[in-house]
């Protein structure tokens, strides 16, 4: 079940739009995006093409790891040799596209402790990148720098909605390494239902409110983060 009702999505929306509004709006930081030294435009084109190609192929091999080489610059994931893991990942990716919330959840939290126990390495951050280019007019990629895009919002008025990734915490440790994949795959979900709400606010695809949210993102964060997450979220 999702950790966050319709209305606190909706709450913690609206501090998002409310957060960036002005010349800090969602649409310059996004106007302002680069990867990997191109501009917004071939940016964006090129994350279309990789969804196409990801799409066409059925979630093949060669695509998985031609986002895998967009995203960690241009290394491949050797882990996806694993068959067992490769099928994982592609019946994960087929319940985003077609599933339910619940199938959704269950097929990625299966996915994120499966690659635990084969010692991947593929956490939430990275199998996110795969999730986005399933659909980016639904789905977003949510690694450390968005996750401190986030930083600013929460979800009452002494818990911060959603919790900053490893990476990005100067000095400290990956904060969810030890989260269970369950927890991890709800925060997930709870996170797209966010960005979802966000894009329709700001005539934004949730992919697009993602890359302003990199962009907003800063390399470090001082410790301790503050204010915390709410003690039993997610659970």
């Amino acid at each position: 079940m999702p950790n966050y009702t319709a209305a606190e999505v909706t709450h913690i929306a609206n501090q998002v739009c409310i957060a960036y509004a002005g010349a800090d709006a969602l649409a310059n930081w996004y106007a302002a995006y680069q990867w990997q030294g191109e501009a917004v435009g071939p940016a964006w084109r090129r994350r279309q093409e990789l969804q196409a190609n990801l799409l066409a192929t059925g979630f093949a091999l060669p695509e998985l790891q031609a986002i895998r080489q967009w995203g960690f610059n241009n290394a491949t994931c050797p882990e996806l040799n694993n068959p067992a893991l490769l099928a994982s990942l592609q019946a994960c990716l087929h319940s985003f596209q077609m599933g339910v919330r619940p199938q959704q959840e269950a097929s990625l939290a299966y996915f994120l402790d499966l690659q635990r126990t084969v010692n991947a390495n593929i956490g939430l951050a990275r199998v996110s990148k795969w999730i986005c280019f399933v659909d980016q007019t639904r789905f977003a990629i949510l690694d450390s720098r968005v996750s401190r895009g986030l930083y600013p919002v929460s979800v009452d008025r002494n818990h911060r909605a959603f919790p900053v990734l490893g990476g990005r915490v100067a000095g400290a440790s990956d904060p969810m390494a030890h989260w269970k994949p369950e927890r991890l795959a709800r925060m997930y979900i709870d996170y797209l239902d966010v960005m979802q709400l966000v894009g329709l606010q700001c005539e934004m695809q949730p992919a697009q409110v993602e890359m302003a949210l990199f962009m907003i993102g800063q390399p470090a964060l001082p410790g301790p983060l503050n204010p915390t997450l709410r003690r039993a979220m997610w659970c």
